[in-house]
C-alpha cells in the first residue's frame, strides 16, 4: 500500500502554506496524509471525540509492531484523525462499525509512517533529535560508495606516512587498517586509535566535499567539518556506516597477504618457509631499481596439481605432490594490498608503496613462533596491545581452509615441468569435471590535523 499513489490533479494553487506541504524532492509532506486521508473518506462517517479515541485505540490494535513503534503519540493519531474528519465533512455515508474504521485508518498510517521513515524528513524536528534509525537511513543516503573508497584512499596514504615517521609504530604501518570482528571481547587500541582517525578524516572529507561544492544533504547541513568534542548522533552513525563500506577491502586485502606472505610463517610443517632472498642487502633510496634485491623473498611449501597435500612429514600424499619454490617481490605485493585495501583506482606514491613493503619485510623477518599460535582465535583475541599484531593481517580460520587450497596448487608452469603432475591434472579433470580446483582464487579519537586532507 505504501507504493501505491493515486495520480494528482494539475493544480495552479499560489498560496504559500500549501505549496510548502507539498512533496518536495521526493520527500513525504503533509499533503500526501491529506490525498490518503480523502482515498478512504467514503468508508467513514463524521465523528465525535469520544468515537476518534475509539478508532484510535482500535488502530493500535490493528497495525503492525513497526508501525506501532513508530506512532507512539496518541497526539500524532488524534491529528490525523483530524485530518479525515475534515474530509469527510461533506460526505453523508454513515459506518457504524469502528473497526471497518480503523481498519482503513491503519492502512493510511502505515503507509504514511513507513514513506515518512524511509525518506527521513520529519517535520519540523532537527535531525539530531529523531530516532537512530532515521539518522542511520538518512546518513547512508548521503554517503556513496565512491565517495567513501576515494576518500578512503587518501586517508590510507595519509595515515601510512604518519605511521612510518612514528616511533611508537615500531615501523607497523599496516596493521592499524585490519582491526579485529566488531564481535571481539577486545580490540587493539593501537588499532583501534589509528582507525578512528582515518575513518573520521573520510567523513571530514565528505562534509569539506558538500560545503565546497554548496549542496549538502539535510542531514548534513551546516556540518563544514567534522569537530571530534561534539561527536552527535549524526557523526556516530557516518562512522559505523564507513567502518562497514570497508569491510570488502579488509577481506580481499587479508587474502593477497595471506596467499603471499602469511601462508608460510603459519604452517608448522618443517621446510615450509619464506625468507629474504639476500638478507644482506642493503636499503635502497626510493626508485633505486639496482635495489630491488633488498625486497627480494623466496618462498618454499609443498604443492599438488590438485591443492591436496599430505598432513605431516612422512605421510603419502598425491602422486604430484613436491616443494615448490617461488618468488614474491615485496615492492609489488605491497601495491597489491593497498589497491585491494581501498578498492579504487587509485595511484600510490611511491613512497607509500616503498613504506608498505619495508613494512612487510619486517612481517618476513619477524620470529616465526609469533605466528604459532594464529590459528587459535582466543590468542588473537587476547593479543598484546600494540603495533607488530601481524595475526590481524590474515583471513579468519574458515576462510583460509580454502585459500590453502589454492596456495597449494601447482601453477601450470609447476605442473608442466612435472610428469606425475600432468597424471594427476588428467586424472582430476576427469574426476572434477569442470574444475573444482580454482588455481586463481585467491582508543584515543582525535581527529588530527595530519589527517584532515
Amino acid at each position: 500500500m505504501a507504493g501505491h499513489r493515486r495520480p494528482r490533479p494539475s493544480s495552479s494553487v499560489t498560496d504559500d502554506g500549501a505549496e510548502a506541504n507539498r512533496r518536495v524532492k521526493g520527500r513525504f509532506s503533509l499533503e500526501d496524509v491529506q490525498e490518503l486521508a480523502a482515498a478512504v473518506a467514503v468508508a467513514m462517517a463524521p465523528m465525535r471525540e469520544e468515537e476518534v479515541k475509539a478508532v484510535c485505540e482500535a488502530v493500535r490494535d490493528q497495525v503492525s509492531t513497526e508501525a506501532d513503534r513508530l506512532v507512539q503519540d496518541d497526539q500524532v493519531l488524534l491529528g490525523f484523525a483530524a485530518l479525515v474528519k475534515a474530509e469527510l465533512v461533506a460526505q453523508e455515508q454513515r459506518a457504524d462499525k469502528t473497526q471497518d474504521i480503523a481498519a482503513a485508518m491503519a492502512v493510511i498510517v502505515m503507509a504514511a509512517m513507513v514513506e515518512e521513515m524511509q525518506h527521513s524528513s520529519t517535520p519540523g524536528v532537527a535531525f539530531e533529535q529523531r530516532s537512530v534509525d532515521e539518522i542511520r537511513v538518512a546518513v547512508n543516503r548521503a554517503l556513496s560508495m565512491p565517495q567513501i573508497r576515494r576518500a578512503h584512499a587518501l586517508g590510507v596514504t595519509r595515515r601510512v606516512k604518519l605511521l612510518d615517521a612514528d616511533e611508537d609504530a615500531k615501523g607497523d604501518t599496516l596493521t592499524s587498517f585490519f582491526p579485529m570482528a566488531a564481535k571481539s571481547s577486545s580490540g587493539n587500541n593501537f588499532v583501534v586509535k589509528n582507525l578512528t582517525r582515518v575513518n573520521m578524516g573520510i567523513l571530514n572529507k565528505i562534509y569539506s566535499d558538500y560545503a565546497t561544492i554548496g549542496n549538502q544533504p539535510e542531514v548534513f547541513r551546516n556540518k563544514n567539518k567534522l569537530v571530534p568534542s561534539s561527536l552527535d548522533r549524526i557523526v556516530e552513525a557516518g562512522l559505523s556506516i564507513i567502518r562497514n563500506a570497508l569491510n570488502d577491502g579488509r577481506s580481499v586485502a587479508r587474502e593477497v597477504v595471506d596467499k603471499n606472505l602469511a601462508y608460510f610463517p603459519m604452517q608448522q610443517r618443517e621446510g615450509v618457509h619464506i625468507k629474504l632472498r639476500d638478507e644482506a642487502a642493503l636499503k635502497p633510496a626510493l626508485g633505486d631499481v639496482a635495489g630491488r634485491a633488498y625486497f627480494a623473498c623466496i618462498s618454499r611449501h609443498l604443492a599438488s596439481a590438485t591443492g591436496s597435500i599430505s598432513t605431516v612429514s612422512g605421510a603419502a600424499g598425491p602422486a604430484s605432490e613436491r616443494w615448490v619454490v617461488r618468488e614474491v617481490c615485496l615492492n609489488s605485493l605491497a601495491e597489491d594490498v593497498l589497491s585491494a585495501l581501498v578498492r579504487h583506482a587509485h595511484e600510490f606514491e611511491p613512497n607509500v608503496k616503498f613504506i608498505t613493503a619495508e613494512c612487510q619485510r619486517r612481517v618476513v623477518i619477524w620470529p616465526r613462533e609469533v605466528w604459532s599460535g594464529a590459528d587459535v582465535p582466543a590468542l588473537q583475541a587476547a593479543a598484546t596491545n600494540g603495533p607488530c599484531v601481524w595475526s590481524l593481517l590474515v583471513p579468519r580460520p574458515t576462510k583460509r581452509l580454502a585459500l590453502n587450497v589454492s596456495i597449494q596448487t601447482m601453477t601450470a608452469e609447476e605442473v608442466a615441468a612435472s610428469p606425475a603432475a600432468q597424471a594427476d591434472v588428467n586424472g582430476a579433470v576427469g574426476a572434477l569435471g569442470n574444475g573444482d580446483v580454482d588455481v586463481d582464487a585467491v582508543g584515543n579519537q582525535d581527529l588530527e590535523e595530519e589527517d584532515v586532507f
